[in-house]
């Protein structure tokens, strides 16, 4: 474990690692938080030149993953994650997470790769359980890869963006860039709200999507507060101002909904070719108003078994 905190009004001091290869396994984390003080969490930074690969947890204690993480606890705000290599895998229940339980920000996560993968429950969360909001989570890579669940808790690989335990916090913005993005058997990319708080954008910007078997792309709202909003989601394509090439949806979902009077989020597509195979594209709300569906497609539209 490689760990910078603070427990008084001081910062956490900063975590910069340049290696060629880097492996977290069996509950190895790399981390940084703040107690319950003013003091704000260090920022992490991981670059390799060759690979890192994150995996597995504690042979002991099966709910202590690999990490990288930062943590506040206080009203300081909690340190950003930076990680950059060629290869970037998360794999096996490990994770990359910043998140805050308290009124201080959690940090940003930017990662940056050339391949990404996430595998057996992989996970990139930001997220917050209190008043502070969560942070921004910024992907960018040649291809992204999300499939597959953790066997022995059944939870999914996924990029999430969420508070937890009806916090007041908004959730972050979850941006992801990519050439191609493919999700798979229960993969998940989604944003939400079970507070107060406003669930964060979720903003797809890239040049081929497949979401097949069961993988969802959502941004939800399950808050009692009016204010509770689910956020909304846009496709384009990678550069800005362009539409997704391809865009393939097979027995997977694409949507926002909204409990009580929060308003649903909308849905911008703009693509060249899409298909969507038995598939749900839907914006729900229970009273409050319903978000919008645009779906522009420049060359192509195939439906087959779709619900929209």
């Amino acid at each position: 474990m490689i760990d910078a905190d603070t427990l008084g009004e001081g910062d956490a001091s900063r975590i910069a690692i340049n290696v060629d290869i880097l492996k977290l396994r069996n509950g190895g984390s790399i981390s940084s938080s703040n107690g319950d003080t003013t003091g704000a969490g260090g920022e992490v930074t991981v670059n390799a030149t060759e690979s890192i690969s994150i995996s597995g947890a504690l042979p002991i204690l099966v709910s202590r993953f690999s990490s990288i993480e930062t943590n506040t606890f206080g009203q300081g705000k909690a340190g950003s994650i930076n990680v950059s290599a060629p290869i970037v895998s998360i794999d096996l229940g490990a994770i990359v997470q910043a998140s805050t339980t308290s009124s201080g920000d959690a940090g940003t996560i930017n990662l940056t790769a050339d391949s990404l993968s996430l595998t057996r429950g992989g996970t990139i969360l930001a997220f917050t359980r209190n008043a502070g909001d969560g942070g921004r989570l910024q992907l960018s890579a040649n291809s992204i890869s999300i499939s597959g669940n953790y066997p022995i808790f059944d939870t999914p690989s996924r990029v999430v963006a969420n508070p937890l335990d009806e916090s007041t916090g908004n959730a972050g913005t979850l941006v992801v860039t990519a050439s191609t993005l493919d999700l798979s058997d229960g993969a998940e990319i989604s944003t939400s709200t079970v507070g107060s708080g406003i669930a964060g954008a979720l903003i797809l910007n890239v040049d081929s999507l497949t979401a097949q078997r069961g993988s969802k792309i959502t941004s939800s709202s399950t808050g009692v507060a009016p204010s509770a909003n689910a956020g909304s989601i846009t496709i384009e394509g990678r550069e800005e101002g362009s539409a997704t090439t391809f865009l393939q949806f097979a027995n997977s979902v694409l949507g926002t909904d909204a409990a009580g009077e929060s308003a649903g989020g909308s849905i911008t597509v703009n693509a060249e070719q899409v298909v969507l195979t038995n598939a749900q594209v839907t914006t729900e709300t229970s009273e409050g108003r319903g978000g919008s569906i645009n779906m522009n497609a420049a060359g192509s539209l195939a439906l087959s078994g779709t619900t929209v």
